[in-house]
Protein backbone atom coordinates (compact mmCIF):
# COMPACT_ATOMS: atom_id res chain seq x y z
CA UNK A 1 0.00 0.00 0.00
CA UNK A 2 0.91 3.54 -0.99
CA UNK A 3 0.47 6.29 1.39
CA UNK A 4 0.80 9.76 -0.58
CA UNK A 5 -0.53 13.12 1.28
CA UNK A 6 -2.07 16.01 -0.73
CA UNK A 7 1.45 17.87 0.41
CA UNK A 8 3.80 15.72 -2.08
CA UNK A 9 5.75 15.94 -4.83
CA UNK A 10 6.82 12.78 -6.79
CA UNK A 11 9.83 13.53 -9.36
CA UNK A 12 9.46 9.78 -10.68
CA UNK A 13 7.55 6.58 -10.25
CA UNK A 14 9.58 3.92 -9.08
CA UNK A 15 7.27 2.13 -6.94
CA UNK A 16 8.06 -1.55 -8.43
CA UNK A 17 11.63 -0.77 -7.54
CA UNK A 18 10.61 -0.30 -3.78
CA UNK A 19 7.92 -2.84 -3.94
CA UNK A 20 10.85 -5.37 -4.91
CA UNK A 21 12.79 -4.85 -1.60
CA UNK A 22 10.32 -7.05 0.37
CA UNK A 23 10.28 -4.41 3.31
CA UNK A 24 7.29 -3.94 5.91
CA UNK A 25 7.63 -0.21 5.62
CA UNK A 26 9.39 2.67 3.34
CA UNK A 27 9.13 6.01 4.69
CA UNK A 28 11.33 9.05 4.22
CA UNK A 29 14.35 8.82 6.88
CA UNK A 30 14.46 11.33 10.24
CA UNK A 31 17.90 12.92 9.79
CA UNK A 32 19.06 14.74 12.67
CA UNK A 33 15.92 14.04 15.25
CA UNK A 34 16.78 12.87 18.62
CA UNK A 35 12.97 13.05 19.90
CA UNK A 36 12.83 8.96 18.86
CA UNK A 37 15.35 8.26 21.59
CA UNK A 38 12.20 9.18 23.89
CA UNK A 39 10.39 6.19 22.04
CA UNK A 40 12.88 3.68 22.41
CA UNK A 41 13.34 3.89 26.08
CA UNK A 42 9.82 3.88 27.18
CA UNK A 43 9.50 0.77 24.98
CA UNK A 44 12.35 -0.71 27.21
CA UNK A 45 10.41 -0.15 30.33
CA UNK A 46 7.21 -1.30 29.77
CA UNK A 47 6.45 -4.97 31.84
CA UNK A 48 5.07 -6.14 29.35
CA UNK A 49 7.76 -5.19 26.49
CA UNK A 50 9.99 -7.54 28.86
CA UNK A 51 7.48 -10.34 29.26
CA UNK A 52 7.15 -10.77 25.74
CA UNK A 53 11.22 -10.18 25.07
CA UNK A 54 11.90 -13.43 27.86
CA UNK A 55 8.80 -15.33 26.41
CA UNK A 56 10.43 -15.24 22.39
CA UNK A 57 13.77 -15.28 23.90
CA UNK A 58 14.36 -12.43 22.10
CA UNK A 59 17.75 -10.17 22.61
CA UNK A 60 17.35 -6.54 22.90
CA UNK A 61 19.42 -5.44 20.01
CA UNK A 62 21.44 -2.07 20.73
CA UNK A 63 22.28 -1.31 17.30
CA UNK A 64 18.90 -1.11 16.03
CA UNK A 65 17.59 1.52 13.78
CA UNK A 66 15.24 3.72 14.60
CA UNK A 67 15.61 6.65 11.58
CA UNK A 68 13.08 5.34 9.26
CA UNK A 69 10.32 6.91 8.16
CA UNK A 70 7.88 9.54 8.45
CA UNK A 71 4.59 8.48 6.62
CA UNK A 72 3.82 11.44 4.52
CA UNK A 73 4.80 9.34 2.01
CA UNK A 74 5.44 5.67 2.33
CA UNK A 75 5.24 2.16 1.36
CA UNK A 76 3.67 -0.33 3.94
CA UNK A 77 2.96 -4.14 3.86
CA UNK A 78 -0.30 -4.83 4.16
CA UNK A 79 -0.10 -8.14 6.15
CA UNK A 80 2.91 -6.93 7.94
CA UNK A 81 1.25 -4.15 9.17
CA UNK A 82 -1.96 -6.04 10.53
CA UNK A 83 -0.21 -8.16 12.35
CA UNK A 84 1.93 -5.71 14.09
CA UNK A 85 -0.93 -3.93 15.12
CA UNK A 86 -2.84 -6.29 16.19
CA UNK A 87 -0.01 -7.71 18.48
CA UNK A 88 1.05 -4.40 19.35
CA UNK A 89 -2.07 -4.12 21.42
CA UNK A 90 -0.82 -7.53 24.10
CA UNK A 91 2.54 -6.02 24.13
CA UNK A 92 1.65 -1.98 24.50
CA UNK A 93 -0.47 -0.22 26.98
CA UNK A 94 -3.74 0.47 25.24
CA UNK A 95 -3.46 4.41 26.68
CA UNK A 96 -0.01 4.30 24.88
CA UNK A 97 -0.80 3.21 22.02
CA UNK A 98 -3.49 5.95 21.17
CA UNK A 99 -0.71 9.02 21.85
CA UNK A 100 1.59 7.91 19.01
CA UNK A 101 1.43 8.78 15.13
CA UNK A 102 1.11 5.11 13.17
CA UNK A 103 4.58 6.06 11.71
CA UNK A 104 6.27 6.38 14.83
CA UNK A 105 4.55 2.78 15.58
CA UNK A 106 5.82 1.55 12.69
CA UNK A 107 9.17 2.52 12.60
CA UNK A 108 10.10 2.71 15.90
CA UNK A 109 7.92 0.35 18.00
CA UNK A 110 7.31 -2.62 15.69
CA UNK A 111 10.78 -2.81 14.06
CA UNK A 112 11.98 -2.90 17.82
CA UNK A 113 9.18 -5.76 19.12
CA UNK A 114 8.71 -7.76 16.16
CA UNK A 115 11.74 -9.34 13.99
CA UNK A 116 9.41 -10.06 10.42
CA UNK A 117 8.86 -6.50 10.60
CA UNK A 118 11.83 -4.81 8.72
CA UNK A 119 11.86 -1.07 7.76
CA UNK A 120 14.36 0.53 5.01
CA UNK A 121 17.83 1.78 5.51
CA UNK A 122 18.25 5.03 5.37
CA UNK A 123 19.81 5.34 2.12
CA UNK A 124 17.07 3.10 0.54
CA UNK A 125 14.65 5.40 2.42
CA UNK A 126 15.94 8.34 1.13
CA UNK A 127 16.18 7.37 -2.17
CA UNK A 128 12.04 6.99 -2.18
CA UNK A 129 11.05 9.87 0.30
CA UNK A 130 12.47 12.85 1.51
CA UNK A 131 10.66 15.01 4.27
CA UNK A 132 12.93 17.06 6.81
CA UNK A 133 16.36 17.94 6.30
CA UNK A 134 16.23 17.76 2.15
CA UNK A 135 19.74 19.27 2.56
CA UNK A 136 21.09 16.64 4.23
CA UNK A 137 18.88 13.89 3.04
CA UNK A 138 20.00 14.13 -0.23
CA UNK A 139 23.68 13.55 0.68
CA UNK A 140 22.55 10.08 0.84
CA UNK A 141 21.86 9.04 -2.38
CA UNK A 142 23.39 12.53 -4.24
CA UNK A 143 20.09 12.22 -6.46
CA UNK A 144 16.58 12.67 -6.31
CA UNK A 145 14.47 10.31 -4.30
CA UNK A 146 11.25 9.51 -5.70
CA UNK A 147 9.12 12.03 -3.85
CA UNK A 148 9.34 14.43 -1.17
CA UNK A 149 6.50 15.08 1.75
CA UNK A 150 6.14 18.48 3.20
CA UNK A 151 8.23 20.46 0.97
CA UNK A 152 6.84 23.76 1.20
CA UNK A 153 7.02 22.84 5.44
CA UNK A 154 10.93 21.82 5.30
CA UNK A 155 13.43 23.10 3.12
CA UNK A 156 11.27 25.38 0.36
CA UNK A 157 14.05 27.38 -0.68
CA UNK A 158 16.17 23.55 -1.75
CA UNK A 159 13.11 22.11 -2.72
CA UNK A 160 11.52 25.06 -4.74
CA UNK A 161 14.55 25.37 -7.31
CA UNK A 162 14.11 21.40 -7.90
CA UNK A 163 10.43 21.50 -8.96
CA UNK A 164 9.90 24.70 -10.46
CA UNK A 165 13.20 25.08 -12.75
Amino acid sequence: MVVCQLDVHLFTNDLQKFGEYGLSYIGAPWITETWMFDHIHKIKSYRRVKLWNCLFKRRVISNMRFDVGNGGLSIRNIKNCFWVTLLGRLVIPFKDIHKMNEDVYFSVYAVYLFPFFKSADRKIAASFSIEKNPELAYLLNEKMPMGVHAWEKYGNEFWGKQIFR
